[in-house]
Parts: C-alpha cells; structure tokens; sequence
C-alpha cells in the first residue's frame, strides 16, 4: 500500500472534522429497550411488516429532550450490523420524533428467517446518540407451504393421557441457527438431548380450538452437539378437552392431544428442513395423565407415577424397544404463533403451617392465596400413593376437583409439581403421608403471564394502597394463558364482563400491548357468521349480554388509547362492525336494542351488584344495555374516522342521534327527573353513554351525588360493570372526590368491608363469597394512577407522546406517589399538602410532553425550582379555569409548589 503524505493525513483529518460538525457532537442521550411487535427479541412473529419501538434515556433530563431523527439498520448477519451494514434493511436519517411502532415495510423480510436490528437517534440538539445495542426478532412459519410437518397423536392413547414424541438425528456441526416450531392441541413441552428448552410452561396460550392452534418457536442451538442428537416433545391433553354450554363448545378432534413440530437450519439468507413430525416419530405414553374433565367445575389436575418414568426417553442412545411409530392425523386449523409474554413461574409461595387432620392426612395452609402449582418433597415406599387435594377454602378440603396424585418410585423418594394444569390454591389436605411433612419441603409456584410490572403506587392512606395492591394482585392471578379469565378454579373462562373490570388497571400497570393483541384476536376468531360474539373468548362458554361481547370494540380501543396502536384497530374493525349491525338487527324501529336471542344469560345488565344482578328481562337491564350499545357506537364513530371510513362515520353519526333520542324517550321520567330510577347504575350509564342532553347533565350529576351521598352513605351499590364505569366517569370529569368516598368505606358494601373480613383478593360478591378470587370487582383498579396521580392518556393524543397529569387532591390524603412506565419511558406524579403548601414532582420522558393541571388561582401562586412559573423553562401557560391553571410541559423533571 503506498504511504500517506503528512499534507494528505492532514486534508483527511480536517475532512474529518468537517464532517464531525456538519454532524453536531455525539449526544449524551442512549437509545435502548428495543422492541419489535411490543416484545423484546420475539422470535415467530406473525407479520411481514414489522414494527420497532425504542426509548430514550436521558440522565441529565435535560428539558425538552426530544428525537428529531432516527435510523435503523436490519442485517441476517450480527456482524454485518457490527459493521453498521444494514444487509436488510438500511432506513437512511429519517426526519421524525416517532419512536412507537416505526412500521418497516416492502418485500424484505421472509418467513422463517432470524434478524437482528439495531437504532440510532439524533437528539433534541440534532446530534447523534451511539448505536443502541443490537436487538433480534425472527418471522415465523406464516402460511400453509412454510410447514412440512405433519401433526401427530398416540394411537393408543386416551385424550388425557401425557405422551412423550422423540425423534433422532445426527449432525456433522452445529449450525449457525437452529429454530423448533412446536404448536399443539393440549399442552406441549419441547426437550433437546434431555434438557428442557426454555422456562415457559403450561404452553402454548389458549385459544379457539374450533379454529386456530399456536405454536412458539425456540432458538435450539446452543442445546444441539455434533454427532448423535434427540428432539423430544412431552404433550398433555390441556384445553384440548374442553367442553361447555352457552354455547355449547365440541371440538370433534379424531384424537387429542397433538402436536406438530418442524426444525429448520439457518445459514446466511437461506434455511433448510432438518426434521418434521411424521408418522416415522416414536412414541410412548409417559408417567402421567390428566385427572378430571378440564370443563366448569371440574378442571382437575394431576397424575404422576414415578415408577414408570424413564429418566433418558428425550437422550440419545435410548432403547427404543416399545416404543410405537407416531401416527398423522389431518387438521385443518389455522396455525399461528403465540405471540405474547409466556406463562412462567412469576412467585414463589411458602406454606406458613402444616397440622395432622387424621390418620396419614395433614392440611398444608399457605401462605396467601394463589394460581398456580404446588411443590411438595416427601418419601415413603415404592408404590405408595399421596393425594393432594386442593383449595381456597379453610372450610372445604378439595373444590371442583382440583386433586392430583403420585405414587412413589423404586428410590422412595418422591418430588411431585404440577406440569399440565394449575389450581386455584391456599389449602392443601395431603393423604397417604406415614409422617407430618416439614415446611421448608411445600411450596407453592404463581404461574402466570409473565409481563413486565408498569405501574406502581402508593399514598398516605393505607386502605387506599391495600386496595390498590389487592386489585393487581387479584388480576395477574386471573391472567394466565394470555387471556383474563373470570376464577381460575370454577369457570376458567375469558369473559368480556371481566375484562372490562380489569381492562385499565391491566394496561395502566403491566406491559399489556402483546397481551390484548393477542386476546383481540381471540374475540375475532369466535364471531358467528351472523355477526354475533360470545360472551367469553376464546372458549364460548359462560353467559352475559351486549356488555360481555361488546368487549371486542372497548379493548382494542383502550388499547389503542395507551399504545397509539391503529393495527390492532384496522384487524378488528370488521368484526366490530358486524357485531353492530348484529346488535342492529334486534333493535326496534326507533333503535332501541330488545332482548337478543338466547334467553336468561343474553341480555344481562349490571351483574353481582348489592341490589341483586339485573336480569335479561328486567327495565334495568334494558336501559344499561342500550347505554352500554350507544357507547360503543361512539367509540365506533371515533375508529371510523380514524380509518378513514367517512361512509361508516355518518352511519354511526345518525344512530347515534337517533339512539339518544329514543333512550330519553323511554327511560327518562320528566317528573322525578330522572333515568328509570335513582340507583348509581341508572344515572351513570346514561352519563358515560353521552345520552344526556347537554342541559340535563349537571342535574343528573347532582341526582347522583345525592343517592351516593345522602341515599346510599357514600356506599357503591354497583356491580361488575356499574363500578368499572361509574369510576371511569367520574376520574375522567374530574369527580375523584365521589371514587374516594366509597373507595375508603369500610362497612357493607365496599372494598374495605372485604378487607376486614379477611379476603386478600376479591370475591365474586360484594357480601363475599365461596369464589374467593373473581374479576367482578377490579374496576376500581386505574382510579390510583388515572385519578389520585392524574396520569392519563390524552385522548386528542393516544399513545402518550403527548399525555395529560391532573393529580386529584381529595379526603384526608396528605401525599401520592406513581409512576407508570410509557412506550416513552418513565411517568412520575408525585404529590404532597404540608403546612398548606401543595408540592408536585412530575418527570415527563424524553421524547414526550404533557397537559399538567394543578389547583391554583393563577400562576403568581405556582413556583417552578424556586422562581415564578410564568419564567420557567420548559414550560407554557396554556389556560386558567375553576381554581385550576393549565400548563403545557416538555421532557425533564419539574418541582412545583403552589400556595
């Protein structure tokens, strides 16, 4: 190579630098917690069209810190990306501050293929941030001609037993990647060369077995070696035997359970076949099986024979000698990946005591109440069968069949957890044990979605933060198997009733996008052809009404509403138009919705409240259904003009119109000025549906005000949906001081009469009952931050880049603190009153603003860091009304105090 004069190393040099500030200096602010498809390093997404989302992280906080620019780079090859080579896709500098859902479009992507990615920003300063760590996703299998695999059964097996698959293979060296596509119908496990691929369980998610199965993918290199190697799958019946009513659900399948596994090799841009299940895969019946239906009532649990385990069946080198060929059985589900955070073991529960109840019985009390398995460690000798029969109850020793059993092996010692079901549990009666087992040897595993903790909050008054705290606690223990299910012991079912309870509290405190994502797409596959949708999804069992089904339309709305996802939008607005037109055609001329077909569990209002439920056939329930429809019909309006739908949006416009009119007709009575009667529920849907005229509204307001405060003692006399929607309107109109007077009541009926008779989740009625851990009553759950913090979405600005504090200084609380971590980054809302001055920390995340509203007559009466406001950085007078001034924020971290 020739040398390089000095006068040349001095032009490159000053070339260098030219370039250097045509660039600006490098930036302080790093780029990190990639996603794609709402997930971190996903493998088996199911688009072609992948989006990327990214946040800033700015230490300094530097005030009105904001992304001008962005590019992304996609490569198959880590090391191309390396070497900032973006062999996929190169974005270029793209001029933009979106940083949520970057959509990478075109012809790029293939099926089956690994990626990595990476991105840099250039700041609020036009200067560019480093290189963010590289991040990985892979597409899966998308259509019928990506599989070659065959699903396979036992022929000699019944529907609950548990089978091991194996299959054998030799490798020359290890390739570059090495994908498993597992999907079952039941449960599946996937082993390579007899250790377990991954920490997930209970896999994969439910789903509408009369239509699609799931299936995941795992990254099986590192588990592969040269020479002789073992694929292994241990399958178990799950919801593959599921039966109920209302309708009644029959999935017809020639056998159950099955599975279908395909292994692909990745070299560079191409991909290959190593191994597809096919009747040439063995097959065993393994060492347990399923005790019980797995239906209402009786899910069952269970059975392990340890005599019976062959310790190497997923190794190499196993005498295959009875074991049978596999056979193929023909399905024509929809295959699809299972695309949300897996079921994992989330905590772990100590037993807190163990007491003889007679002869080999001993009762095993739990520490707290849970969804999940339980661990227990014993000996005894070979042969000898221990039951485990579960409970939530102290009263009762087993509940709807929750039992499992195992019978020790040849060591004498015996490990029994649950594999392939899950229980609702806090008493265990454990019989056949010639001795009272120790402690430390029972355990209990909470099993459930494992999604990222978002949101937290506490204040000064502690009846507040229990319910606070019971309210999530009792939602992740319903949310197991990516949907939200009613009790995890009796029904197991995802009821859109529930969901609407759990719905904000969900997305305002755990990472929910790939969650409702998932259940959206639950809820489409179960609509009818005559456009009806059943109450539950995916398993169409249970019964409801408008409110049950109309849950296809709220929650990706409200999902939408947090994440400024229009996809999940777009996916699902067919559906919800046909359920609409359903809801149409059983309406009178003047658009009043009658009684759908179906009978008793059709047509339900306000379910489980202090008054009783409203029944199909009651004036209660005709009223709260059709201001249940005329809401939805809004939102509809809304997601019409956001798709550009003007046809559907004038539609919707006029029934709107016309369903007002007919409800004020019918059910508002001129002489007691009022809706129907004076309950809560009666006066709040009519307010929250927009049915009330303008000019009626602050009377109905004041009505009711008075049967809350006057009639009722500041006690809820609402039910599953009344109390979701009585706390949604009044934290959305600025009412917190009405949530707070029956959020800190402590007497019959309310959250802290529930509290004091002991209940560490909340039962199904407000008077308690034998269903200790029910959704009916977390609709209080998104008060703490949305209104206590203020910290809420804009609804002119979904997707908080732009989001609204409006901290709610009500009762006798003297401070609050929250946080909710958005797509942008951390939210805080911090507030306290001390010797009559109001101090407010507020942290608005890089790459975003916000609408903070605080109690104050005027800005002379708000100092910002110890100075005036109106001279503050970062800040902006936006409006003074009603004793409250309205201020524009950008990023940083802000002390207000105002006297």
């Amino acid at each position: 190579m020739p040398k390089v004069s000095g006068v040349f190393k001095i032009i490159f040099a000053v070339f260098g630098l030219i370039l250097l500030s045509c660039e600006g200096a490098m930036s302080e602010v790093s780029v990190n917690h990639l996603k794609c498809e709402f997930l971190n390093n996903p493998l088996g997404i199911d688009t072609l069209q992948p989006r990327f989302s990214w946040r800033m992280t700015d230490t300094a906080r530097t005030r009105g810190q904001r992304q001008t620019a962005y590019r992304i780079l996609v490569s198959v090859s880590l090391n191309a990306l390396k070497r900032d080579k973006g062999d996929v896709w190169d974005s270029g500098k793209v001029y933009s501050d979106r940083s949520v859902n970057v959509v990478c479009s075109g012809k790029r992507f293939k099926p089956g293929m690994n990626y990595f990615w990476k991105v840099k920003i250039w700041d609020m300063h036009g200067s560019p941030t480093n290189w963010s760590v590289p991040s990985r996703f892979s597409i899966g299998l998308l259509s019928k001609s990506d599989w070659k695999a065959h699903w396979i059964g036992m022929e000699n097996a019944t529907d609950l037993d548990w089978i091991w698959f194996r299959k054998s293979f030799t490798l020359k060296k290890i390739p570059k990647i090495v994908f498993a596509y597992v999907g079952s119908v039941g449960f599946h496990e996937l082993y390579v060369n007899g250790r377990k691929v991954g920490d997930q369980v209970l896999t994969p998610s439910v789903s509408d077995l009369q239509k699609r199965a799931l299936y995941l993918t795992y990254d099986i290199t590192k588990y592969l070696r040269k020479g002789d190697n073992v694929i292994g799958v241990w399958l178990a019946p799950g919801w593959s035997i599921f039966k109920d009513f209302n309708p009644f659900v029959e999935f017809h399948f020639d056998k159950s359970p099955l599975c279908i596994c395909q292994v692909n090799v990745l070299n560079d841009n191409n991909q290959k076949v190593l191994l597809a299940s096919d009747d040439t895969w063995k097959c065993h019946l393994s060492n347990g099986r399923h005790i019980g239906k797995w239906q209402n009532s009786d899910y069952g649990g269970d059975y392990v024979d340890a005599r019976a385990y062959i310790p190497n069946w997923s190794k190499p080198g196993m005498d295959e000698t009875g074991w049978e060929n596999a056979s193929e059985y023909p399905l024509s589900l929809m295959l699809s990946p299972d695309n949300v955070q897996p079921n994992r073991i989330c905590d772990v529960i100590p037993a807190q005591s163990v007491t003889q109840e007679g002869p080999d019985q001993y009762r095993v009390v739990m520490k707290k109440l849970y969804t999940g398995w339980i661990h227990v460690r014993f000996h005894g000798n070979e042969g000898d069968k221990i039951t485990f029969l579960v409970s939530s109850l102290p009263n009762k020793e087993c509940e709807y069949n929750q039992k499992d059993e195992y019978v020790i092996g040849p060591t004498g010692k015996g490990v029994f957890c649950n594999r392939f079901t899950y229980h609702e549990c806090q008493y265990i009666t454990i019989e056949g044990l010639k001795y009272t087992p120790r402690l430390k040897d029972i355990t209990g595993f909470r099993i459930n979605n494992d999604r990222k903790r978002v949101g937290f909050f506490d204040c000064s008054d502690k009846l507040l933060k229990k319910i606070y705290d019971i309210t999530l606690y009792n939602y992740v223990n319903l949310s197991t198997g990516g949907i939200t299910v009613d009790c995890p012991h009796r029904e197991r079912l995802g009821y859109g009733g529930d969901g609407h309870t759990s719905m904000e509290a969900a997305l305002m405190n755990y990472d929910t996008d790939a969650f409702f994502t998932k259940w959206a797409r639950d809820w489409r596959d179960i609509q009818k052809p005559d456009g009806s949708v059943a109450h539950t999804a995916p398993q169409m069992g249970g019964g409801g009404g408008p409110a049950w089904s109309g849950f296809i339309i709220t929650m990706p709305w409200e999902t939408y509403m947090t994440y400024g996802d229009t996809r999940i939008l777009s996916e699902t607005y067919p559906f919800m138009k046909r359920l609409l037109d359903y809801f149409g055609e059983n309406s009178d001329p003047d658009g009043l919705m009658h009684p759908l077909p179906g009978g008793y569990w059709f047509f339900l209002g306000d379910w489980l409240t202090p008054h009783g439920s409203e029944l199909s056939d009651s004036q209660s329930a005709l009223l709260f259904n059709n201001c249940y429809y005329l809401y939805v019909i809004r939102i509809m309006a809304k997601i019409a003009g956001l798709l550009k739908h003007p046809e559907d949006v004038k539609k919707y416009d006029a029934l709107i119109e016309r369903l007002k009119t007919a409800i004020n007709e019918r059910f508002y009575d001129p002489e007691k000025k009022c809706y129907l009667d004076d309950l809560e529920d009666s006066e709040i849907m009519p307010l929250i549906s927009g049915a009330v005229p303008k000019r009626r509204i602050p009377k109905i307001i004041s009505l009711f005000e008075h049967e809350l405060i006057d009639v009722k003692d500041k006690h809820l006399d609402t039910g599953l949906h009344g109390t979701y929607f009585m706390t949604k309107f009044l934290t959305e109109n600025g009412y917190d001081n009405l949530v707070y007077d029956y959020a800190s009541q402590t007497t019959f009926p309310s959250y802290g009469y529930l509290i004091k008779q002991g209940y560490t989740t909340w039962p199904e009625e407000w008077q308690g009952a034998d269903s200790r851990m029910h959704g009916c009553y977390n609709g209080i759950g998104a008060w703490f931050q949305k209104g206590l913090a203020g910290i809420r979405p804009d609804p002119d600005h979904p997707g908080f880049q732009h989001f609204l504090i409006s901290p709610a200084l009500t009762g006798d609380i003297k401070w609050v603190r929250a946080e909710y971590l958005s797509p942008y980054g951390r939210i805080i809302s911090d507030w306290s009153i001390s010797k009559g001055e109001k101090r407010f920390h507020v942290r608005v995340p890089p790459n975003s603003t916000a609408t903070l509203r605080l109690p104050a007559a005027s800005t002379r009466d708000i100092t910002l860091d110890g100075k005036s406001v109106a001279h503050s950085d970062g800040v902006k007078l936006l409006r003074k009304d009603s004793g409250y001034v309205a201020l524009y924020l950008q990023s940083g971290d802000y002390e207000f105090i105002v006297k």
